[in-house]
């Protein structure tokens, strides 16, 4: 999947939400996964080149917090932020530190619905926060369409056939042996198409 898309969903969800507040400047805290792995960066590319298409000015609130895509890491780095930094939203590479950060808001007694937080990978624990109404959005990574794909596409490539051919999915347009299987953003309101 193209990690670059699961950030332009999150940057779609929120600039609508800071359109509908009349704001075209945001500052966010960024929680990272493993720096230097591919799907940190390209998430977070993603989310600050949507943000700006979109036409919101993003400011870094804080550098950026190498969570290491875990909950407890990213709920402790982001702690002291909290009280001390104007910030706008939380973006978080994945769901798990998503959830830390919002289990900090929780302690400082800051209600995460008045602040949006967005995810990736559309977690059990993910989807759970969204209906709780505390994680704005997320993504969902199809990994039965990924498996699928990647068993098909070695089939047909053994049969001479298109690598995309009865996956449902689309090459890439630069090569033709790169089969992507699309992020879908996940919202309250298809949550439930995801259980």
């Amino acid at each position: 999947s193209r990690e670059v898309d699961a950030g332009h969903y999150q940057a779609e969800y929120l600039a609508n939400y800071f359109k509908e507040q009349g704001k075209s400047e945001i500052k966010y805290i960024l929680l990272n996964g493993q720096i230097g792995n591919d799907s940190t960066t390209n998430r977070t590319i993603g989310v600050l080149e949507g943000l700006e298409s979109a036409g919101i000015t993003a400011i870094e609130a804080s550098a950026p917090l190498a969570a290491e895509w875990d909950r407890a890491e990213a709920m402790n780095m982001i702690s002291p932020l909290l009280t001390t930094t104007d910030f706008d939203c939380i973006i978080s590479n994945n769901d798990a530190m998503a959830l830390g950060a919002i289990e900090a808001l929780l302690s400082q007694g800051i209600d995460p619905k008045n602040v949006p937080v967005v995810g990736s990978d559309a977690t059990v624990d993910g989807r759970q926060a969204i209906k709780d109404g505390t994680l704005n959005m997320t993504n969902y990574q199809n990994a039965n369409g990924q498996g699928f794909a990647s068993l098909q596409a070695a089939i047909n490539l053994l049969e001479g056939s298109p690598v995309n051919e009865n996956t449902g999915f689309d090459t890439d347009a630069d090569c033709p042996y790169i089969v992507w299987v699309p992020y879908e953003p996940v919202t309250i309101d298809n949550v439930a198409d995801f259980d």
